[in-house]
């Protein structure tokens, strides 16, 4: 009987919640579809740039694989001549308004995501940070640096600024039309917003994912877009773990201990399972700040399984440079990731070409 009665109220305790967020999504809702029918009809301005702008964004709150797209954006557009710059708010930074990164900064001057784009391509392009993305535009305009083109990071609601090409991310497993809107679900507004994108990627899906599942997936996104919007499917491709402090590190070869702090660390331990003799594993929300008391937390476990390997994601690195007396005899490595297109690749990059006349 107790069997029957703990599954019975768990469920009534679950619709009982939902019930009581349907009013604050309705407030949400309404407040969000406003704001857009505001800027829709001119009463909201929007600043065009004189810079080309591509925005990278979602509609739902969490992780969907934008920073290595943005990475995969940074590479095509430089490779093809672009004077290319970022341009994020620094989401989880100590800082406070417009920046330039520049050497001597670190992940709590920049945010995760635009240290790690300043890390890896700082010879290749400008990273810029600034909550006001329209004041921060001006001040780009205004360094002589070149810029012909900004890509937005995450500025899919910030509508104050008109971007000239959008891209809207959603993730495979977590896909936008089967959310519903803050606080009931994790949508930052109506799903009907993705009308407002150029292209709709679906992101971390499956390497093997059929092509009658694609077609199918396709078609629901158009289901809540007033224009027939491409679409298209990537995969996530894992690279050769990478030393964080000792270079001279290049081979995993004992047991190892995972750490994450990023939205959905799922696919990176099933892989890391997979590839690696994992004994234990620490998991941290989206963004975690470590402090010292974490680091003394991380090295007690490892103590306690017998590991002096440290894997974890490339973003997560970042906000572990700082630690490096503390890690002592540990070794730390991260894998990096990059977007692999399951198909039709040449047909996106002709939309870019075509958009950014690009030779």
């Amino acid at each position: 009987m107790s069997k029957i009665i703990g599954p019975f109220n768990f469920l009534i305790l679950k619709m009982f919640l939902k019930f009581i967020l349907i009013f604050p999504t309705i407030i949400f809702w309404v407040i969000t579809i406003t704001r857009n029918k505001l800027y829709d009809w001119g009463i909201l301005k929007s600043y065009k740039s004189e810079i080309q702008t591509l925005c990278i964004g979602n509609v739902r709150v969490g992780g969907t694989g934008k920073s290595p797209f943005v990475e995969y954006l940074i590479r095509y557009f430089t490779q093809n001549g672009y004077k290319t710059g970022t341009l994020s708010r620094g989401y989880g930074r100590k800082t406070k308004g417009f920046l330039k990164a520049e050497n001597g900064h670190s992940s709590e001057d920049l945010g995760d995501e635009s240290y790690q784009y300043f890390k890896k391509f700082k010879n290749q392009i400008s990273v810029f940070v600034g909550e006001n993305r329209v004041k921060a535009v001006e001040k780009i305009k205004k360094t002589n640096l070149g810029i012909e083109l900004l890509l937005l990071d995450d500025a899919f609601q910030h509508r104050a600024i008109e971007s000239d090409f959008s891209i809207i991310l959603s993730e495979y497993h977590r896909i936008f039309y089967e959310d519903y809107i803050i606080p009931l679900g994790r949508l930052r507004e109506s799903r009907k917003g993705i009308s407002r994108s150029d292209i709709i990627i679906i992101t971390k899906c499956p390497e093997n994912i059929e092509h009658v599942d694609m077609e199918r997936i396709k078609n629901k996104c158009l289901n809540y877009s007033s224009r027939k919007l491409p679409v298209f499917f990537t995969t996530i491709k894992y690279s050769k773990p990478v030393p964080l402090f000792d270079k001279s590190e290049t081979e995993i070869q004992k047991p190892i201990v995972l750490l994450s702090g990023i939205d959905n660390p799922i696919p990176f331990i099933h892989y890391c399972k997979r590839q690696f003799v994992v004994v234990d594993e620490i998991t941290y929300p989206d963004h975690h700040n470590f402090n010292d008391q974490d680091i003394l937390l991380m090295l007690s476990k490892m103590e306690t399984v017998g590991s002096s390997i440290l894997l974890t994601t490339e973003k997560d690195a970042s906000r572990l440079e700082s630690f490096k007396i503390k890690f002592n005899n540990t070794k730390i490595f991260y894998l990096p990731i990059e977007v692999q297109f399951i198909s039709n690749e040449s047909e996106f990059l002709s939309l870019l070409q075509k958009k950014f006349n690009v030779s």
